[in-house]
């Protein structure tokens, strides 16, 4: 209910009704996964420039199967969100093609199709056409993890996720989650591939340390609208403060970066290149839960 006590003066706002966040804890889940399925076929491109070895089990299929593990959870947590399951079929054969829902459908779908081909070349031993296969799968992982900050765009009313610095922070937690993923698994895989484990460190530390500086060009970057300032102050000094400053920048921004560089003078302490990688991935899943629901927190009347 709104009051007008003068003419001239503003509404205030005597009640309203409160309603639950379309989106939560899925959405932010599904963009670690995406990042997750996205970064590790990037890594992998990366190390192949650095040198890495084809005969290694996990360049031909561990990583396409891990990768695909992690896309297929992505698609469960998507169809969980939509609350029915037919409307993802919907998206992929009648859906709308300027909706990036519907992109990002067809996207996912493209990039499940490479990374079985991957698998199926790397146990078959197709050697020929795997590294081609590779590449175009690191490639179609830059769309996987971007699209999303299209997708957000579209939701106009909210102000937060209109930035344009969005589509970095995403690619940029790719390459943060596919490096920190590798490390974890090759800690209890033994994989020993030194230019395999370098090109994940680096990927760990380069999207890390890109996070930061995205975090700090958020927090000092003008606000264009009212809305972005309330949704921000909910962000940095309200209700999601904590999940955003020890969660996101803390573990993971600061821990990550001083156990990458650890691991990076250190290559035998592989338990720290694991726990640098843990502590990367609960990073990007705390700050971009309170990003979500920060984005949710303005009242949109």
């Amino acid at each position: 209910k709104v009051v007008h006590e003068h003419r001239d003066a503003p509404a205030r706002v005597v009640y309203n009704a409160r309603h639950p966040m379309p989106w939560g804890w899925r959405v932010s889940s599904y963009f670690l996964t995406k990042g997750i399925a996205a970064g590790i076929a990037i890594v992998i491109a990366l190390a192949l420039l650095g040198g890495a070895s084809m005969d290694s089990r996990w360049l031909r299929w561990g990583a396409p199967l891990v990768a695909g593990i992690m896309l297929a959870a992505t698609g469960v947590l998507l169809v969980w969100d939509l609350k029915r399951p037919d409307r993802f079929l919907y998206l992929l054969t009648k859906g709308n093609p300027g909706s990036w829902l519907v992109r990002g459908a067809w996207i996912l779908s493209a990039y499940a199709a490479v990374l079985g081909v991957w698998f199926l070349l790397g146990v078959t031993g197709g050697s020929d056409l795997l590294e081609p296969v590779i590449w175009v799968a690191a490639i179609i992982g830059l769309a996987v993890a971007g699209y999303t900050a299209f997708l957000f765009g579209q939701a106009e009313a909210r102000d937060l996720w209109q930035s344009p610095i969005l589509l970095w922070h995403m690619i940029a937690g790719a390459f943060a989650a596919g490096g920190g993923a590798t490390l974890a698994i090759a800690l209890v895989a033994n994989i020993e591939d030194s230019p395999l484990l370098d090109a994940a460190t680096w990927c760990l530390i380069g999207g890390a340390a890109a996070l930061g500086l995205i975090a700090a060009a958020e927090l000092t970057s003008r606000h264009p609208t009212r809305n972005v300032a309330e949704a921000m102050h909910h962000l940095t000094r309200g209700a999601y403060k904590t999940e955003w400053w020890m969660g996101g920048q803390v573990l993971g921004v600061a821990v990550t970066l001083i156990l990458g560089f650890i691991y990076l003078a250190n290559p035998d302490l592989g338990v720290v290149g694991a726990l640098a990688g843990a502590a990367a991935m609960a990073g990007i899943w705390f700050a971009d839960d309170a990003y979500v629901k920060a984005g949710q927190s303005v009242p949109l009347s």
